[in-house]
């Protein structure tokens, strides 16, 4: 299975979901993915980012606080 193939079945969220989620803003989750700390694509005008890419920073910061 190619990426592009596992990018179709990957779950993923829209912007707005992630900064809900993760209570950061637009611009902060967009440098994220650039610097590919979270796994997302733009789909025309719309970020689509990988539902396990947010459990997995989650994770990450949540071991380095404690």
């Amino acid at each position: 299975m190619d990426d592009m193939e596992r990018w179709k079945e990957e779950t993923v969220l829209t912007l707005v979901e992630v900064v809900r989620v993760l209570r950061l803003s637009r611009n902060t989750i967009i440098r994220l993915v650039r610097d590919g700390k979270l796994n997302g694509k733009k789909v025309g005008k719309q970020w689509r980012i990988s539902t396990s890419s947010v459990v997995n920073l989650l994770d990450q910061l949540e071991k380095s606080h404690g």
